[in-house]
């Protein structure tokens, strides 16, 4: 009886402690999370790095951001709360009862605190895609087409930011003839650059293939859900496929599972299930502690990253260091190179970049001050994790 009272009651205080874990996640760490992050940062302070391949809108919006750490996670945190209702405000249309346990379900997926805790312009696209979620759910199962149409424009705004968006219109025209002429013509227009960003690589580690669904966390045991509700199985299945392709998708995966989470937890022959036979397989009923684990496993998950995850996330402190001292011989005149992928952290800190991202650099590493991931056989300055400052 009293797991039951437990696992039942609708006390909104734990949402509030996963969203207040999720605050110190992005905060407890001094610096912004993430290698491109600080191509938009750069920007922001305006380093010299202009937002060429961006959209207008996200121009735009970059513009009137001021270089101000404090507002930017700020700005991040807000994303992340707007997604998150997003994601409650779905998982209601199909549990009136408690949809507000979706809000701690998406926080079993690490995958949540790695995409919000980078400032990039899609964490503005997401908030716009998660609620456009919910009106075309909701549009469909009640027959409103006015509410589909609103969804897409949320879609379609979402674009402006992030051209990954496109992806939604696809997948929302294989399950509703309101959004499926739009499907054609974005088909027919966008069909060279489709698949070209679904590709993976094996240079970023975003891009990977098949380590989406690690990021997934508990929601892969989460997965049969998704088949206990019609309306979400296309959307579901397509999240999950594009996710394994590309890792860099698997965020949108994330309010479908939290909402197949929500299926199981709710679903009444399981729960029947304990109701019947529980007290005689075992005590207490394993239906039943299923659930408490489930709500502790995404609380206990939120602090465990918040606490200890931010700190692990790059730049960490000893990275940021070693990458003020390659500045600082950069500005004494000794000739430095550094890798690709270190390029945005050396232009955020005052260098001058030899590589950054976005194109292949072929560089001398048998002389000079070198910044690197790479083994190289030269005298060691000082490391922190895989990056190394070497003096050749």
């Amino acid at each position: 009886m009293q797991l039951n009272k437990i696992y039942t009651n609708k006390n909104i205080i734990w949402i509030l402690l996963c969203i207040l874990c999720f605050g110190i996640y992005i905060t407890a760490n001094p610096n912004i999370i993430g290698t491109d992050s600080y191509f938009f940062l750069s920007h922001i302070c305006e380093q010299g790095t202009p937002l060429t391949n961006e959209t207008e809108l996200t121009r735009n919006i970059f513009a009137n951001i001021p270089c101000n750490i404090v507002i930017i996670k700020i700005i991040q945190f807000s994303c992340a709360l707007l997604a998150l209702f997003g994601v409650v405000q779905t998982a209601n249309i199909f549990h009136k009862k408690n949809a507000w346990l979706a809000g701690i379900f998406v926080f079993l997926a690490p995958v949540f605190f790695f995409e919000f805790a980078k400032f990039e312009s899609e964490i503005f696209a997401y908030p716009l895609l998660f609620w456009a979620n919910y009106f075309i759910l909701k549009g469909i199962k009640e027959k409103k087409w006015l509410e589909q149409l609103g969804g897409l424009a949320l879609i379609g705004l979402a674009g402006l930011l992030w051209k990954g968006a496109i992806y939604y219109i696809i997948i929302y025209g294989l399950i509703t003839p309101i959004i499926s002429p739009f499907t054609l013509g974005a088909i027919l227009i966008f069909r060279n650059e489709l698949t070209k960003h679904l590709m993976p690589n094996n240079v970023v580690w975003e891009n990977f293939a098949g380590i989406g669904p690690l990021w997934l966390g508990v929601f892969l045991f989460s997965t049969i859900g998704i088949f206990l509700e019609p309306l979400i199985i296309i959307p579901s299945i397509a999240w999950l496929s594009i996710s394994f392709l590309n890792a860099k998708f698997t965020i949108h995966a994330v309010p479908f599972l939290a909402i197949a989470t929500l299926n199981l937890y709710n679903n009444k022959n399981l729960n029947n299930l304990d109701k019947k036979y529980g007290n005689i397989i075992s005590d207490p009923p394993i239906w039943g502690t299923i659930k408490i684990v489930l709500i502790a496993s995404s609380i206990i998950m939120c602090f465990m990253i918040a606490m200890v995850g931010s700190f692990a996330q790059p730049p960490t402190t000893n990275q940021v260091e070693l990458v003020q001292e390659f500045v600082s011989y950069q500005q004494q005149g000794y000739e430095c190179k550094n890798d690709w992928s270190y390029g945005y952290w050396v232009k955020y800190w005052g260098g001058e970049p030899t590589a950054w991202g976005g194109g292949e650099w072929i560089q001398d590493y048998n002389t000079g001050v070198i910044l690197s991931g790479r083994d190289l056989n030269c005298t060691i300055l000082g490391s922190a994790r895989e990056m190394k400052l070497y003096t050749c």
